[in-house]
This record gives C-alpha cells, sequence and structure tokens, in this order.
C-alpha cells in the first residue's frame, strides 16, 4: 500500500493564497485601467429622434405618417445597428404579412420567424446585412393597433 502525500504545510498554503490573491489583485488593476482608459467600450449612439437614422436602407417599407417612437444607430467595432420603431394603424398579422413579403421579395435569407397575434417577429440575413422586425399588439391606443421595430445591422 502507498502512503498519501503529506499535506502542503502551512507557509506552502501561506504562499498559495498571497499568489492567488495578487494575481487577482493584478487582474482588476489591468481591467481598470482599460476600462477607464476607453479600450474597452460600449457602442456609440446617435439618436435622430423622429427623423429616419441615416444610411437606413430606403427600400424597407415603412407606414406613411407613422407616429415615430425611436430611431437611432448604434456604432460598434466593425458593425453599425439601425434601428426605427413605430405604431401602426395595421395589426399585428398584416405588418408580420407586409414584412415577410418585402424579405422573400428582396431575397433576404429568412433565417428565423416567429407569428402569433399579440407578438410576431422576423430574422433575416442578406449580403453582411442582418434584419429583425418585431412587431407587438397595442390594446390601449386608439386607431393605433401594433408597434413595428426595425433593426438592421450592418456588417462593415
Amino acid at each position: 500500500m502507498n502512503p498519501v502525500p503529506a499535506a502542503p504545510t502551512g507557509v506552502n498554503k501561506n504562499l498559495i493564497t498571497a499568489a492567488t490573491v495578487l494575481g487577482a489583485l493584478a487582474l482588476i488593476v489591468v481591467g481598470v485601467y482599460f476600462f477607464s482608459s476607453g479600450s474597452v467600450r460600449g457602442p456609440e449612439k446617435t439618436d435622430f429622434g423622429t427623423s429616419m437614422p441615416t444610411d437606413f436602407p430606403a427600400d424597407v417599407p415603412l407606414e406613411s405618417g407613422a407616429q415615430v417612437e425611436q430611431s437611432y444607430s448604434l456604432d460598434y467595432s466593425g458593425q453599425k445597428q439601425l434601428t426605427y420603431v413605430f405604431m401602426s394603424r395595421k395589426t399585428v398579422e398584416e405588418n408580420y404579412t407586409l414584412y415577410t413579403d418585402f424579405l422573400n421579395e428582396q431575397s433576404w435569407d429568412l433565417v428565423n420567424s416567429y407569428e402569433s397575434p399579440a407578438l410576431s417577429s422576423l430574422y433575416g440575413r442578406k449580403e453582411g446585412s442582418d434584419i429583425n422586425v418585431t412587431i407587438s399588439e397595442i390594446a390601449s391606443s386608439p386607431g393605433l393597433r401594433s408597434q413595428v421595430s426595425i433593426s438592421i445591422l450592418k456588417k462593415l
């Protein structure tokens, strides 16, 4: 029978603990340095108010006279997101059909889709860009029946 090796002495345990603590502190200091120096940043947001984001594809169908809720772009490293959100007089089903037809007619690859009476979504890809259309039901606004959120991700 082989003897069980002895546990490290107290000195060795203390050295291991000290090295672990110093290593963790070093990682924290390096992380704080990079974060505060701007080497690690989130996306740069540009708000367009009620105007269309610049570079938003002109062929995407938008409802004339719609109430704009959000319009902005997010600039990431190597890609740019353009988002336009509006209130629609059309139902979730009507908008889902409109955007499904648009994606098919414009040769987008429909990657994912979900359809229900209260919430529907479409996700497509084409030539280095992604599109996400989310349509949700509005029950409490007279004359308005759904909210449409369209986000385009352009890979630069």
